[in-house]
């Protein structure tokens, strides 16, 4: 059975749902509108206001309509009855939002003002703590010119009480050496000079001290015989020499420096230290760990002690000494190149010649060194080169070793008792040995010497005509 005509009420007409949702949220709006517009305070005119100027459009008048005043005390006088928005007229709403805006604008202009009354301050604050600085500066810069100016004024006053100082104190000092050669020995500085440590009796310390005292007194001008024994005795840390010049000192007072000099010389140095350093020139011999230069020096400070105050040994022997104590080799070269024989003999130039003659036999030996076969890289079982140990064996007779233990055993050869000492052994390159005439001529044994023969104690294989040196 058919329904469609069994409803009999009448029909609800088509609407659209989002008009009417346009409509409920836009009344909404209007109220919300109309209630802050209740609760905006409205503040006290400003002087500014009035400043915005004939062009601005005329607006109504602030008070609010009568119609929209009347409305709102009979909506504030009821209990909590408040109009509906959709009863408003559209006038009303345009007075309404007129009023907003004028409140709106009155305090946007407030706001304003007071940044801009803030902004004012903070300028004035900073433009007077920027003239505070400018002060403080200006009376710190003035505080340090007038320190500057009373420094400057002092030490010109000072400067000038020390000029009319000066030349009081240079003619009372002026005077006072002029009449006696003295100096002033509370104010002398005799720590400024050199100090004697010992050992006692050694010659080269001793000789060096006495120098440095001589070249201390001429640099501070002391010329009294009295005041250079007086400066001495704080010149001394030696014992021995200490006690000296506490007993003889007081028994030359007034007397010449020469005399106390020479008696410091008789308890400080050996009796004959001057016989010493000559055998020590003489017996001078240039040792493989030294360079001809080293060995020049010690030599050139020998003779510097042994011609302290006089002159006992001069430049050319004391270049002959050193001659005879070089190696042969050496030796050679000056002999043929009559490094000696020069007319007017000068050390320097000796000296320079025969370094130049010691370092290109250097270079040569290096060289021969070089080209000469090496013994340790000999073929497996074949013997040590002749000439090597012909070599070696003139050194070890040199040193006065012997050729089976390498010591100084004095054992006659194939006699020595000890072990053999089978370690390399090291030839100067400096050495020089004479050149093979036949086989070693060695020592005949106990057993095979005429009777009659003393014995061989203490010495080891020479070589007819020759006589090792230490280089």
């Amino acid at each position: 059975m058919s329904t469609c005509k069994s409803n009999t009420d009448p029909l609800i007409l088509i609407t659209n749902p989002e008009k009417l949702a346009r409509d409920i949220r836009r009344k909404a709006r209007l109220a919300a509108t109309l209630a802050v517009a209740k609760t905006i305070p409205v503040p006290t005119p400003s002087p500014l206001v009035d400043d915005i100027g004939p062009s601005a459009p005329a607006l109504p008048s602030l008070d609010e309509p009568p119609l929209f005043r009347s409305k709102m005390q009979s909506g504030q006088g009821s209990s909590g009855n408040t109009e509906d928005p959709a009863d408003i007229s559209h006038s009303d709403l345009i007075n309404a939002i007129m009023v907003i805006q004028q409140n709106t604008a009155k305090q946007l202009l407030a706001t304003q003002q007071q940044v801009q009354d803030a902004q004012r301050a903070a300028q004035d604050a900073q433009a007077q703590a920027t003239a505070n600085m400018l002060a403080v500066q200006k009376q710190a810069r003035a505080d340090v010119k007038a320190a500057q100016d009373q420094a400057r004024l002092d030490q010109e006053a000072t400067a000038a009480r020390f000029a009319a100082l000066e030349p009081i104190n240079s003619e009372a000092s002026s005077t006072a050496r002029l009449a006696s050669g003295r100096i002033d020995l509370q104010r002398f500085r005799v720590s400024d000079g050199p100090l004697c440590r010992g050992p006692f009796q050694e010659v080269e310390p001793f000789l060096k001290w006495i120098q440095g005292v001589q070249f201390f007194y001429a640099m501070k001008d002391v010329t009294h015989s009295d005041d250079k024994c007086l400066i001495l005795g704080g010149l001394i840390a030696e014992t021995n020499l200490l006690s000296f010049y506490a007993n003889e000192s007081p028994k030359f007072a007034d007397k010449p420096w020469d005399e106390f000099k020479s008696r410091l010389f008789e308890f400080s140095l050996p009796t004959e230290w001057r016989t010493d350093l000559k055998r020590s020139v003489n017996q001078l011999k240039m040792a493989d760990t030294k360079t001809f230069l080293e060995f020049s020096t010690q030599a050139r400070t020998i003779q510097s002690l042994l011609n302290f105050e006089k002159e006992t040994l001069d430049n050319f022997a004391l270049a002959e000494a050193v001659t005879f104590g070089l190696p042969d080799l050496l030796q050679v070269k000056v002999s043929d190149y009559r490094a000696l024989q020069s007319a007017n003999f000068k050390y320097g130039e000796f000296k320079s010649r025969t370094s130049g003659f010691y370092i290109s036999l250097i270079k040569e030996l290096a060289l021969w060194l070089r080209t000469a076969p090496n013994p340790h890289n000999r073929p497996v079982g074949q013997g040590i080169n002749e000439d090597h140990l012909w070599r070696i064996n003139s050194y070890l007779d040199s040193i006065g070793k012997c050729h089976f233990c390498k010591t100084h055993c004095g054992s006659l050869v194939g006699a020595c008792p000890g072990p053999i000492d089978q370690t390399r052994v090291e030839v100067p390159p400096l050495f020089y040995h004479p050149s093979q005439t036949g086989q070693l001529h060695r020592a005949q044994r106990v057993d095979e010497r005429p009777s009659g023969q003393s014995k061989w104690r203490g010495q080891t294989n020479r070589l007819p005509g020759w006589s090792g040196s230490t280089i």
